[in-house]
């Protein structure tokens, strides 16, 4: 999920509005389809309240009059799947206008001109991360002072490569032998990982258009902007603030709330992780409620990244907190996940660590990390996460981005990237 700058999400949404314009005009030239009273009356709906502000008492952005003309075209795969989405994004209007006792409220008309609100269905998009795929692409279009007098909604169709197994028989050397091959298919869909529950992904893309920006600090937030599917998928519900925000704009005041601990539009630049460096070497880490196994393989990944580094990165504090802090036997159901937080590369969701980087003035003051299920006999995500707690939260090479098994430290796989960073940031010459 991403909330998007005005320019771009403009850029699109005009492109599919003067795609389907024309198609409209072909269609009514060469049809010669006319317009009943009712279309028309549907039409000039839109303008009821667009020369006034009905929620002039209000500073933050908002829409000027209800109900929300919404204008929905799902049409990105076909068939039953875009009638499931379609049923989707119907229920997410349906959720919101609920949630604050229907003072917003949405009416469906036919022709995008006539819309407040563009809902759109595509393909999905080619992402190369495959961690954080843009599920939707969501905001205001176009905007009067704090009056939002259009805005947009992009919805990417799932894609997820399943693999099909065959299996055949052969003989070998006399006895019978069984080949298994996997082989990739692609599936295009909108049911494929959907919590079916609640629409979650689509109420998030339409609270955007609101002006309603990412909550990063809550993971279990409908405006989260990580689908984090082990939590969000119990989302059942709009956040109480976000309710609180929507009452207190759309009864112009008149309800109790405040919008002041959310994000509105317009929304600052999402900034990327940025790398930091603490002040000398070696930097000390301590281990809290780790078994021996966990114990004893951060320290072999501590050995590990200073064998291949030259130098002593690392002090293993026994006693009391260090400057990077493991904890382990935490259930990642009851952590806050955020953008920071690693997987295990096994194909299976489930969260691996989650860090914590607190500064003080913009210097690093200390590093929290929780290793969740910490079982595995050669270690997997400790030279990862050391890695992150000396001052790499950029994912560098291929100790940033897969997990490292130890059981033959001798002959592991070195990570130049992630070493020459180290290096360059702490003035560690080649021996």
């Amino acid at each position: 999920m991403m909330q998007i700058k005005k320019k771009t999400i403009e850029e699109i949404f005009w492109f599919l509005v003067v795609f389907l314009l024309l198609f409209l005009v072909y269609k009514t030239n060469f049809n010669h389809e006319t317009e009943s009273d009712y279309d028309k009356q549907i039409s000039n709906s839109s303008f009821e309240g667009v020369l006034g502000d009905n929620f002039s008492k209000i500073d933050e952005v908002h829409f000027s009059h209800m109900p929300i003309n919404y204008f929905l075209d799902i049409g990105a795969v076909g068939g039953d799947e875009d009638e499931y989405e379609a049923l989707m994004v119907i229920s997410a209007l349906k959720a919101i206008e609920n949630s604050t006792g229907n003072l917003v409220q949405f009416r469906q008309v036919k022709n995008p001109e006539d819309a407040d609100l563009l809902i759109y269905g595509i393909p999905p998009e080619n992402n190369s991360d495959d961690r954080f795929i843009t599920e939707g692409l969501a905001g205001p279009m176009n905007m009067s002072n704090n009056v939002i007098k259009k805005a947009g909604v992009i919805l990417y169709a799932s894609k997820y490569i399943l693999y099909a197994q065959d299996s055949s028989f052969f003989i070998r050397d006399g006895e019978l032998w069984e080949s298994t091959e996997y082989n990739p298919v692609d599936v295009i869909g909108w049911r494929v990982g959907h919590c079916k529950d609640f629409p979650q992904t689509e109420v998030h893309e339409i609270l955007h258009t609101f002006g309603l920006g990412h909550k990063y600090d809550n993971s279990h937030s409908v405006m989260a902007p990580i689908i984090h599917p082990i939590q969000s998928c119990k989302i059942k519900e709009l956040d109480k603030e976000i309710v609180s925000c929507l009452e207190h704009i759309y009864s112009n005041g008149g309800k109790e709330g405040n919008c002041s601990n959310l994000e509105m539009y317009p929304w600052g630049e999402e900034q990327e992780p940025a790398d930091f460096k603490w002040e000398s070497l070696p930097i000390s880490y301590s281990i809290h409620n780790c078994s021996d196994t966990q114990k004893w393989n951060l320290q072999k990944a501590e050995n590990v990244i200073e064998k291949y580094t030259g130098h002593d990165i690392y002090k293993f504090q026994e006693d009391g907190n260090g400057q990077i802090n493991f904890y382990c036997g935490q259930s990642f159901e009851e952590v806050l996940l955020n953008k920071e937080t690693d997987f295990w590369d096994s194909g299976n969701y489930f969260p691996a660590a989650q860090p914590y980087f607190y500064f003080n003035n913009g210097t690093i003051s200390n590093v929290k990390i929780l290793l969740f299920a910490q079982d595995k006999q050669c270690g997997g995500m400790e030279v990862h996460e050391l890695l992150h707690g000396v001052g790499l939260k950029t994912h560098y090479g291929i100790w940033m981005e897969q997990e490292v098994e130890m059981c033959d430290t001798n002959n592991m796989l070195m990570d130049r990237k992630s070493i020459d960073k180290i290096k360059e940031m702490y003035g560690i010459k080649n021996i």
